[in-house]
């Protein structure tokens, strides 16, 4: 019985915490430098992940279902299906379909899918 001070002690300090200590849904801004580029992170992790299926050089049973067109060998492939990567790689977790992502990949992938990638797809 003596501790029960600290019950209402803890829910006071957990109301005032800060919500980024909490967690939220809300991204982490793009702060890292240097930052996560095509050419330091996105084009090696689309070429170990992503490219035995999606890409334009393979056709038919090689392409191991990936849809025609839906090719990520080059950056404006990367652009053209942004979204698409994202939900399927970080939302949905469905992709790539060999097994997912280490958490700290999903992180540094979503970073750079925001950061690098979605200020540029605006322009498709």
């Amino acid at each position: 019985m003596k501790y029960i001070w600290f019950l209402p002690l803890s829910l006071l300090m957990l109301a005032s915490c800060d919500d980024h200590l909490l967690g939220t849904t809300e991204s982490a801004p793009c702060v890292r430098q240097p930052p996560l580029t095509y050419e330091n992170f996105g084009l090696p992790m689309i070429e170990k992940n992503c490219a035995g299926c999606h890409s334009s050089l393979h056709a038919g049973i090689d392409r191991s279902n990936a849809p025609v067109g839906v090719d990520f060998d080059t950056w404006d492939g990367i652009l053209l299906w942004a979204d698409r990567i994202h939900v399927r790689t970080y939302e949905d977790l469905t992709m790539p379909p060999t097994g997912g992502l280490t958490e700290v990949e999903l992180d540094d992938f979503d970073e750079w899918m925001r950061c690098e990638v979605f200020p540029n797809a605006e322009r498709f």
